[in-house]
């Protein structure tokens, strides 16, 4: 069955009701005219589940045909919808909106379209794109055989997928929508799998070769160097690397044995420059042990020997200028040889603070404060697992309980 009603004032507005295994079911449509073409009127239709989506969709595409701006979903191709979707990202950061995405994140999406979605598929229209196209384009990068005679890893294929995705889903919230549904919706199965890196915890032992070969280092060293404050820093705090490196002269009080974290180093396409931190719970205070205030007291008096006191960053390279971050990780790489340790990354210096924290009995709340993590699950999820140590422990615990179960 099938009823068709206009609401007043509301042009092409109708509700349809339907049956479909037994049930009713109401939804609402309107016809928008954009236009002529070889001498015939050119209609697009909207639908919805209610009158006042509907009337939305339709007013914004009438908008649209008096500017002149109306896109028409069949002649767009994904090509061009990839390249004005990366553009308006863009442009509101240059407008200094802050956008929903990181800047290092539109890179990688940036490099994703260009590098390999637009050459393989962005000649098709956006409306007719299928989700057997997109699956073709997966099929194909996970097979396909680089310069080096080397395979795509899973994690940029996965990535590939996570960007049309993300494009689709954001032509579907457009009003009026661009895409009828999101093609690339229900495929992660079909996608390559993805082991993340195992998350290593450095004892306490390879922590004091790593401190004297860093320290060795510095000594030996015939320029200012940073690295044995920082690292001595970030094992006392697990802060994230650009937290680290986003460190100013006035985010230390001595007074307090307080730091404060408020910014982060990254690099963009144009460059280092500092940014607000990854969260709002990122931004936090943290207090320190006497011993690592002196650290750092020793660390800043000597860049202020070597007049280095013109930079606000606490850690600088030899010129003033702000330390790289990908050039510290190598170095930190390097450092790590030299200690035989060369199997770390750096991020395990953070999951080593707070697993050592853990086997101290710290509150896993202090932690968080700590690490600059808003959620327990998320906590739990990256820090919720146990080493041997850990597990030799508990398994002690439970033992003597049990047998003094027995005994009674």
């Amino acid at each position: 069955m099938t009823k068709n009603r206009r609401g007043n004032n509301e042009g092409s507005i109708v509700e349809r009701k339907v049956m479909k295994n037994g049930k009713e079911y109401t939804y609402w449509m309107a016809s928008v005219t954009t236009g002529y073409e070889n001498g015939k009127l050119k209609r697009k239709t909207y639908s919805g589940k209610s009158r006042g989506e509907v009337a939305k969709k339709m007013k914004k595409a009438l908008v649209q045909v008096d500017e002149r701006t109306f896109k028409d979903p069949s002649k767009i191709t994904l090509e061009k919808y990839l390249t004005d979707w990366l553009a308006g990202m863009k442009c509101a950061w240059a407008e200094g909106v802050k956008g929903p995405i990181t800047e290092n994140t539109w890179s990688a999406y940036d490099t994703m379209v260009r590098v390999h979605i637009i050459p393989n598929i962005g000649n098709i229209k956006l409306s007719d794109l299928t989700s057997k196209d997109i699956l073709g384009l997966i099929n194909k990068k996970q097979n396909e055989v680089k310069e080096n005679d080397k395979r795509l890893s899973a994690r940029t294929v996965r990535y590939i997928y996570t960007t049309i995705h993300k494009a689709l889903s954001d032509a579907l919230e457009e009003q009026p929508p661009l895409v009828a549904f999101n093609a690339a919706e229900g495929m992660k199965k079909k996608l390559p799998k993805y082991d993340k890196p195992e998350m290593k915890t450095m004892s306490i032992t390879e922590i004091g070769k790593f401190l004297d070969s860093v320290k060795n280092y510095q000594l030996n060293s015939h320029h200012y160097s940073p690295v044995y404050a920082a690292f001595y820093l970030e094992l006392h705090t697990g802060l994230r690397r650009g937290e680290l490196l986003g460190l100013q002269d006035n985010d230390i009080n001595f007074e307090t044995r307080e730091i404060s974290i408020k910014r982060q180093l990254v690099r963009g396409k144009e460059g280092l420059y500092l940014k607000d931190p990854k969260t709002k719970s990122s931004k936090r205070v943290i207090t320190l042990d006497e011993r690592v205030m002196s650290i750092l007291k020793q660390h800043m008096d000597s860049r202020a020997i070597i007049k280095l006191d013109r930079t606000s960053l606490v850690f600088c390279t030899d010129e003033g200028k702000p330390l790289d971050p990908d050039n510290f990780t190598r170095h930190y790489q390097t450092l790590l040889d030299k200690a035989g340790l060369s199997h770390y990354r750096f991020h395990d210096l953070r999951h080593s603070f707070v697993t050592l924290g853990l086997k101290k009995k710290i509150d896993y709340k202090t932690l968080m404060k700590f690490t600059g993590h808003a959620s327990s699950k998320t906590f739990f999820d990256v820090y919720g697992h146990s080493d041997s140590e850990m597990q030799e422990e508990a398994a002690q615990v439970y033992g003597d309980l049990i047998a003094d179960c027995v005994k009674k």
